[in-house]
């Protein structure tokens, strides 16, 4: 009986990384159909940045991970809201995963002249430095791989970035293991 419970929850698991897939697929075909179209509308990018970070605290609950909301300047951008919190969702989520239990993430806004830079910080393995230029690439997981994903979402959020007028890279911390992912995203 509980080879079959097993396998069944083998079964589910692989659905739901199909389904991850083809939505994240859906995804970068409508962000890359949609390219040079984007409404400029204001939104509160503090509100948007919040937001995520209360999704996330359950993923990082469930993973024992320490997430916190270090600095949160108030900040308003122009573009789509929901693609700025897809792209920050995005850079949660790999943060999270890829940070070993008892680990920490922590995320901030900061506005600079100009422009608000968001930080996710994580206390995970790093990168290889030869794998990081690679890790916008579609379909490219870096080691280790023992983290579920599909290999877009890294893709799918330079895309958004790229739509916004925003910066997006990634770099491995200097004090300790893990990376640093930074937005700069133009002000309102």
């Amino acid at each position: 009986m509980r080879g079959l419970v097993d396998e069944a929850g083998q079964g589910l698991d692989g659905v739901r990384r199909g389904a991850a897939l083809v939505e994240q697929l859906l995804r970068l075909a409508r962000y890359e159909a949609s390219e040079g179209t984007l409404p400029r509308d204001r939104f509160d990018l503090a509100a948007c940045v919040a937001q995520c970070v209360a999704r996330a605290t359950l993923l990082a609950d469930a993973h024992n991970i320490d997430l916190g909301l270090e600095r949160l300047d108030s900040a308003d951008a122009h573009g789509v809201s929901i693609d700025m919190a897809v792209l920050i969702d995005n850079l949660l989520d790999n943060a999270i995963r890829y940070t070993a239990p008892g680990g920490q993430v922590d995320v901030s806004l900061i506005v600079e002249p100009g422009v608000a830079r968001i930080d996710v910080t994580d206390t995970g393995p790093g990168v290889d430095e030869a794998s990081l230029p690679r890790l916008f690439d579609r379909f490219y997981r870096a080691r280790p791989h023992e983290s579920s994903g599909t290999g877009l979402g890294l893709a799918i959020a330079k895309l958004i970035a790229n739509r916004h007028s925003a910066d997006l890279s990634l770099r491995n911390r200097r004090d300790r293991s893990g990376l640093i992912a930074s937005l700069t995203v133009p002000l309102a």
